[in-house]
């Protein structure tokens, strides 16, 4: 279910975020193809540092969860993410919303793909059935709203897209919620220092 939310993202983000950065306002910011290239690398950072996103809930329990509360985490500011893109007027406070978006989806990726590497250690004879329906999902979602998405910005304009992937939000609340992420809370404090230990082995 939380691939369907990717999915719906990795389908609209990109698309829509050409829109707002190219067309000229009132319906969009209008920027130049150098400012383009320097936003959009800038909106896009928080995908560039995901690994320590996996290091921090390694070594970053949050009651004693590692993978639940950031997925919470990353839904609670995706919400906040598409709905100042849906109601804050056109300016660069949008690029802040979009940073947020971008932020969000790449912690629960992150967060996914550990769950699921967690599942298949756990359950190895599945591991290659689980891959395929975590990936197939997202895969057929994005090709469904991709075959849709100009036909909506055209009747309801780009904003529309990030209403679209607002709702896309449900089915992950829905996996929390009935608790088929089943993480059992550890009891063992960390070693001090274990955070900066990680990061340091990453370098």
């Amino acid at each position: 279910a939380c691939r369907v939310w990717m999915g719906a993202t990795w389908a609209v983000v990109p698309f829509a975020a050409q829109y707002l950065f190219t067309d000229e306002p009132p319906d969009g910011l209008g920027l130049s193809a150098s400012s383009v290239a320097a936003v959009g690398s800038l909106v896009v950072s928080p995908w560039l540092v995901k690994s320590l996103y996996g290091i921090l809930s390694d070594t970053t329990p949050i009651r004693g969860l590692h993978r639940t509360p950031y997925i919470v985490i990353a839904i609670v500011v995706g919400a906040v993410g598409y709905v100042s893109m849906l109601v804050l007027p056109m300016g660069n406070l949008l690029l802040l919303g979009l940073a947020l978006v971008n932020f969000s989806s790449a912690l629960a990726d992150v967060m996914m793909d550990a769950v699921l590497a967690e599942k298949t250690r756990l359950h190895p004879q599945l591991g290659g059935a689980l891959q395929t329906l975590s990936f197939g999902v997202g895969g057929v979602v994005k090709i469904g709203i991709s075959s849709l998405k100009g036909y909506l910005v055209r009747a309801l304009g780009m904003r529309a897209l990030f209403g679209l992937t607002l709702g896309s939000l449900l089915p992950a609340l829905s996996v929390l919620g009935l608790g088929w992420i089943s993480e059992t809370p550890t009891t063992s404090p960390l070693p001090r220092g274990s955070l900066a230990e990680a990061c340091a082995s990453t370098g």
